[in-house]
């Protein structure tokens, strides 16, 4: 998007720097030479930061008062002159991305990402991935096994097994516990869609029953939903919080159903001290680059207990082939990339600090909003468990101008996800409509994600809480 060229250039402040009106009280600073643009917000005007241009843009600063206006504060910090007519902030001197709000007006930037962060230093990664290109080993292998036994480790289970994806750990655990086509599998609509495309995908139906107050699954739905064609029951440990695994098992044993558990959000999650993932039949975990263990692309694992799940879902990631002639049956191609087991491996290694400083995230904010209560809430935490925090959400009627204000302020909020999955086209060709499960459509209308990565200082987190609760004020 070209922010720059379809408008005219109010002045020129300088043989480097060009200064942009875009409407009263917001002009965009560039640097002619390709300088990524500065929005620069006149608060005393009441305008905020357009949402959908924040993401186009490189650096993002706030500046109360106009961008010609300039304080002695703001000169001292900067070091010298600037040399753009009006005193308008120098460019190359606006560096401001993780900084705290500053007499004068400059703000701190709570980003949602953090890529660039996490690998920042590519180069122990890629010196590993040279010893693998020199072996010439690319499709499982001696690196595959080795963090496969790791991770199962991590977890407390005896076996794991890499796939492609989390969406395709999910189908070949359904298919190895015996779901079909025009079989049903009871799980929740306040999820991502991989977890309902994935029982679609082997031509079963999904079932949705409703979430509780920690928006996971609410096992007084679950044995109502239950019918001769159930053949699975699949959980979503949503967001990092994990279902009531114990309460969810004893109703599946009772009917003789199986527990395929998505993980996907829930490396690192524990119930009075079992990991997430170990309590049902099998489990699946994703890689994908936006959780908390992630490869350079996409990437899957699953984890079972059961001799017989995995030694039949080691058949079906490699075409059904048990050895390099024979196939036992005819299945696809899901292999875990052997160039992501550096990525992998290196992150499970130090991933107990991950889990840890986003528990303490997690916890300056739960004592901060509780001061907000009834006006913003945040799912039930339950004792017995530990969180993962994959996202960390909070709940308010007034969400879109909540969010709105909290771009404004520099703070990197997103929404997880605005339509339940009952909602969608796809769901309501199944038959449901608005009302059918009131809980997860009152979440889908009301939440917001906060920026929560290991990656945040304090004085970020403080901007976050502050950000929240002024919007209130």
């Amino acid at each position: 998007m070209d922010l720059v060229g379809h408008r005219e250039v109010e002045r020129d402040a300088g043989p480097d720097v060009a200064i942009e009106r875009i409407e009263p009280g917001v002009a965009l600073v560039r640097r002619k030479a390709g300088w990524p643009p500065l929005w620069y917000v006149d608060e005393l005007d009441g305008h905020a930061l357009p949402a959908e241009l924040a993401h186009e843009l490189a650096h993002v600063v706030v500046v109360a008062g106009r961008p010609t206006k300039r304080t002695a504060h703001q000169e001292s910090l900067e070091g010298h002159q600037s040399p753009c007519a009006g005193g308008a902030p120098r460019v190359d001197d606006i560096a401001w991305q993780y900084h705290r709000e500053r007499p004068g007006g400059l703000k701190v930037q709570v980003p949602y990402a953090f890529l660039d962060r996490q690998f920042e230093d590519p180069e122990p990664y890629l010196d590993e991935m040279r010893e693998i290109i020199a072996r010439g080993n690319f499709t499982l292998g001696a690196p595959v096994e080795q963090f496969e036994r790791q991770f199962a480790a991590y977890c407390g289970v005896p076996y794991a097994v890499g796939v492609a994806s989390g969406t395709d750990a999910l189908m070949l655990a359904l298919q190895a516990v015996g779901v079909g086509h025009g079989d049903k599998v009871i799980t929740v609509s306040a999820t991502f869609i991989a977890t309902v495309g994935a029982i679609a995908s082997i031509g079963a139906r999904p079932v949705f029953v409703d979430v509780d107050d920690g928006i996971v699954m609410d096992p007084d739905l679950v044995e109502a939903a239950i019918t001769p064609r159930t053949r699975a029951i699949l959980p979503v440990h949503w967001a990092g919080n994990m279902a009531d695994m114990p309460r969810i098992q004893e109703i599946a044993q009772r009917h003789g159903v199986p527990i395929v558990e998505d993980a996907c959000h829930a490396i690192g999650a524990r119930l009075n001290g079992e990991s997430a993932g170990t309590i049902g039949d099998v489990a699946c975990f994703s890689f994908h680059p936006v959780k908390h263990i992630n490869a350079w692309g996409d990437g899957g694992i699953l984890v079972t207990h059961s001799d017989e799940i995995v030694s039949g879902v080691r058949i079906a990631r490699n075409y059904g082939l048990v050895d390099r002639d024979e196939a036992e049956t005819f299945a696809r191609n899901s292999r875990l990339h052997t160039l992501q087991i550096p990525v992998l491996r290196r992150q499970l290694k130090k991933f107990e600090e991950v889990v840890a400083r986003r528990n303490e995230i997690a916890r300056q904010y739960d004592v901060a909003f509780a001061a907000l209560e009834g006006r913003v809430r945040i799912p039930r935490r339950r004792a017995e468990v530990r969180h993962s925090f994959v996202i960390y959400v909070i709940m308010t009627d007034q969400r879109d101008a909540m969010l709105s204000h909290l771009r404004a302020r520099g703070v990197d909020a997103r929404i997880h996800y605005p339509i339940p999955m009952h909602l969608t086209r796809a769901g309501r060709k199944l038959g449901h409509q608005e009302g059918d499960f009131p809980v997860s459509e009152a979440y889908a209308r009301e939440t917001i994600t906060l920026p929560a990565h290991q990656y945040l200082t304090d004085e970020q987190v403080a901007h976050t809480v502050e950000s929240v609760s002024s919007f209130f004020d």
